[in-house]
């Protein structure tokens, strides 16, 4: 699977890296990840500096990519470049968005290799098994990197207002509706529930926008838009600060652009107003 913006395409166990040379992405247990100093690549050092515990991920630009969990913030440098220490979240905000993928998808196999430890049947020790599961040696139950899925959902009035909804924390800032989808439920049926529970509202032709790999800390956000059919807009107080219509000629502060919710909204926005 290679992408314009690195290239960059995905490795799997037991392939191993072949050079002297890796791109490195170290995470620190706070969930940062060590980056060159100008904040916009990743490390670049020795394929033999790399930790034991380190694991290939991809290959970019020709070189292996190697990931691994540091024990506390990594201040030092071990790569012979200047680095600095980034927060997950912000590093994917600057990040090319293929290049953001790299990063969640590092971030969440270090964290499956070191969540999947031991079997949920029997409490056996678990092994490494096909790809990037972990197998157990006695009953040979499987465990597989978690991917939860979650819609985003926009709801408009067929015309220029879009609801749009606040939690708690988040300041200024407002956005659309978001929520897991729930076992035995569809992508639907996911945001008609959401709709009626989170602000009671009834919407109706719910249509897919996008998707986007959300790596906090393992979701599949996939976008939909939906026409609002009836109801007073309340919302949720365990879920929600407020809930309102905003016109498209004066919308509030909204998510970052690399954001799926974000990217909704301008689609939405576009059509209003060429």
């Amino acid at each position: 699977m290679k992408h314009p913006d690195g290239p960059w395409e995905r490795t799997y166990p037991p392939e191993l890296p072949i050079g002297t040379e890796a791109w490195w992405i170290p995470i620190s247990a706070e969930g940062e990840i060590r980056l060159a100093t100008s904040g916009q690549d990743l490390v670049r050092g020795p394929v033999d500096r790399a930790p034991g515990h380190a694991v290939l991920i991809a290959r970019r630009s020709g070189l292996p990519v190697l990931a691994w969990r540091e024990p506390a913030r990594a201040d030092d440098d071990q790569s012979g470049a200047d680095t600095m220490c980034t927060p997950l979240r912000e590093a994917v905000g600057r990040f090319p968005e293929r290049s953001a993928h790299l990063l969640g998808y590092a971030a969440q196999i270090v964290a499956f290799r070191e969540e999947a430890r031991f079997c949920p049947r029997c409490g056996t020790a678990l092994v490494d098994g096909e790809l990037w599961s972990r197998t157990c040696p006695s009953c040979r139950h499987a465990l597989w990197p978690p991917a939860t899925p979650a819609v985003l959902l926009l709801i408009h009035d067929g015309g220029d207002r879009i609801l749009l909804a606040q939690k708690p924390g988040w300041g200024e800032r407002w956005s659309i509706l978001a929520g897991f989808v729930e076992p035995g439920e569809s992508l639907e049926g996911c945001c008609a529930r959401e709709a009626l529970e989170e602000v009671g509202v009834e919407v109706r032709d719910p249509t897919y926008t996008g998707s986007q790999p959300w790596p906090f800390p393992h979701q599949l956000m996939i976008a939909f838009e939906a026409r609002y059919v009836s109801g007073d807009v309340v919302p949720d107080p365990g879920e929600l600060a407020d809930a309102r219509w905003f016109h498209v000629d004066a919308l509030p502060k909204l998510p970052p652009h690399h954001a799926l919710s974000r990217r909704a909204i301008e689609q939405w926005r576009s059509r209003r107003r060429p």
